[in-house]
């Protein structure tokens, strides 16, 4: 898996794998939400409006790509009103990371993460964004017509909204968290040391901000159905979140003596 800052700046593990030239400013997150947020976005989003509420074929430059990316045998598995919430709730995500990056984080001058992180990133919410299109109608071989109707909202639906919503909303406030232990009351950054957090899901996990993206992308799959092909951007974010998780939980077990036994790595209260 992939790892950055503290991770990646452990004395131990960089010996390890002595990837010190290979290295870019952890800091470089913002160019990642930059790029997805002004670029990435308002492509998709085109293409959503001019196909679901201008009632248009999709940018033939776009179909090719669908195509290319994800073969030209596709069948849509999901209704027109599910792709909508689902491109929606990932917007919001991705505006939301952009804000956190620019205006909330404070990065540490020493914190790093590898350049095939960083690569990675820059392509990923395309990537997710494409594939979440993929099956999606009009985008791909439809039966019968489908168009946005808020009667094909289920209660499971509604809940998904819900908890993604809240996942949203506590990834950005742990954020805040981890930002203030570099700050004075003032709001000033005073210094870039790794410090213990605590408060808010802090008491019950080590990387709440890490089970919070996990949550969020369970509930576009509930959303989206689970025979769409969507189940792969989930098991991609799972195992790297789930890596970022356990060694930044064993990370503070062994940098901190006042870390607290009853806090958990994954799911609180269990393990």
């Amino acid at each position: 898996m992939i790892r950055y800052g503290k991770l990646v700046n452990d004395a131990k593990e960089r010996s390890a794998i002595s990837w010190k030239n290979l290295e870019v400013p952890k800091s470089y997150f913002k160019y990642i939400y930059s790029v997805s947020a002004w670029v990435y976005v308002p492509i998709i989003l085109y293409q959503v409006i001019l196909v679901y509420f201008l009632e248009k074929n999709a940018s033939q430059w776009f179909t090719a790509l669908l195509d290319i990316c994800c073969g030209s045998d596709r069948i849509a598995m999901v209704s027109t009103t599910h792709t909508v919430i689902a491109v929606f709730l990932m917007t919001l995500q991705i505006w939301r990371r952009f804000y956190d990056t620019h205006f909330v984080s404070v990065f540490s001058k020493k914190a790093s993460m590898f350049c095939l992180q960083f690569i990675i990133g820059i392509f990923y919410y395309f990537i997710a964004l494409v594939i979440l299109l993929s099956e999606a109608p009009k985008f791909a071989v439809t039966r019968g017509e489908d168009k946005f109707n808020w009667s094909h909202v289920t209660i499971t639906d509604a809940v998904a909204v819900l908890v993604f919503f809240w996942a949203w909303y506590r990834q950005h406030t742990t954020t805040v968290i981890l930002a203030n232990l570099r700050k004075n009351k003032k709001g000033a950054v005073v210094t870039e040391n790794y410090k213990l957090p605590e408060g808010d899901l802090f008491k019950y996990l080590s990387s709440p901000h890490c089970t919070t993206e996990i949550l969020m992308y369970l509930c576009l799959w509930v959303i989206l159905g689970y025979q769409h092909s969507w189940w792969c951007v989930c098991t991609l974010v799972l195992s790297n979140q789930l890596d970022s998780i356990i060694s930044t939980h064993k990370w503070y077990k062994k940098k901190f003596k006042n870390f607290p036994k009853e806090r958990k790595a994954l799911i609180p209260f269990v393990i």
